[in-house]
This record gives C-alpha cells, sequence and structure tokens, in this order.
C-alpha cells in the first residue's frame, strides 16, 4: 500500500484539492443563499433565482464537453497546447456567445422589454461572456495536475463573492444590486 500512496501521491493530492474546494464551495454558497433568501423575501428571491436558473441553462452552451477532451489532448500532445487551448477558448465563446443571444431573446419573449425581470436577467447571465476564460485556465492547470492552484483560485473568489454579498445586503441592497453579484 506504502508503494501505491508514494506512486499516485501527487494524483491524490491533486483530487483532495479539488474534492476539498468543492465542499467548502458548497458550504460557504449554502450559507450565503440562506442569508440572500432572509434578506430579499420570497418574491424578490424568487426573481433573481429564476434569472440564475436561466442564466446556467443556457450557460451550457457553453461548455460543449470539453473539459475532459481538452485536458487529454493536451497531456496527449503538449507540443500543441497553445492551439488545443485557443481552439477550445474560441469553441467556449462562440457557444457562450450564442447561449447569451438566446437567452436574451427567451428573457426578450418571455418577459418583455424593459421589464424587472429582463434587466434581472441581463445583468446576471453577463457571466456567460467571462466563463471560457476561466474554462480554458482550469484546462490548462488540470492538464498539469495542479488542481491546487484552481482550488485556491477559486475558493478565493468564493470567499470574497460571499463577502461581497453580504456586505451588499448589510447596505441595504436591491435585487438588482445582489444580481449584478451574482453575476
Amino acid at each position: 500500500m506504502a508503494s501505491f500512496y508514494r506512486r499516485y501521491k501527487k494524483y491524490i493530492a491533486n483530487t483532495s484539492w479539488l474534492f476539498s474546494d468543492k465542499i467548502i464551495s458548497l458550504g460557504i454558497g449554502f450559507i450565503v443563499t440562506v442569508i440572500v433568501t432572509r434578506y430579499l423575501g420570497p418574491e424578490r428571491f424568487g426573481m433573481l433565482s429564476y434569472a440564475i436558473s436561466l442564466t446556467a441553462l443556457f450557460a451550457s452552451a457553453s461548455h460543449m464537453g470539453l473539459g475532459g477532451l481538452v485536458v487529454r489532448e493536451i497531456v496527449k500532445n503538449k507540443e500543441e497546447r497553445s492551439v488545443i487551448l485557443g481552439t477550445s477558448l474560441a469553441l467556449k465563446m462562440i457557444g457562450a456567445l450564442l447561449g447569451y443571444a438566446l437567452l436574451m431573446l427567451y428573457a426578450y419573449k418571455s418577459e418583455g422589454w424593459l421589464t424587472e425581470n429582463f434587466y434581472l436577467i441581463l445583468l446576471v447571465s453577463t457571466t456567460m461572456l467571462v466563463l471560457p476564460f476561466s474554462g480554458i485556465i482550469t484546462f490548462w492547470f488540470e492538464s498539469q495536475v495542479q488542481g491546487k492552484y484552481i482550488s485556491v483560485a477559486q475558493l478565493s473568489g468564493a470567499l470574497s463573492g460571499a463577502a461581497l454579498k453580504v456586505l451588499f445586503l448589510l447596505l441595504s441592497a436591491t435585487v438588482f444590486s445582489v444580481g449584478v453579484i451574482f453575476g
């Protein structure tokens, strides 16, 4: 067993970092969601949840199932790393732009123009346009088996985002202000 551990120590540590990050981020997200829910109340939180859910649904167009494929190709073809990452960034950006356009069309058709829900969806969905960049960076670190850096960055983002959300609530933020932070 000791030789197994020595042999796969790097992979076990990498997985531990990634797993710990997910667990801690879920815990932080749960606590902040409870605080935001209590602050906004049922109607306003429902509006925010609707915008977040729609964004998540349409953001799936930017993922394109490239994760494991890109990481595997980077590991197999180290000399083609920049081409692989550039191509996957382009594909993810096209998917994100398409998903964003479809979401705006849906929001216009279902919510109408210049309504509160439309603006909230518009604010929250702007995250779709930056997700491809973080995905590409994550692919590179995963291919190098350096989950520690991914975990530290994501956990730092989760903590700072949670702190901003709570700060905005303490400053009597509106649902749109909270939407900007969620977005």
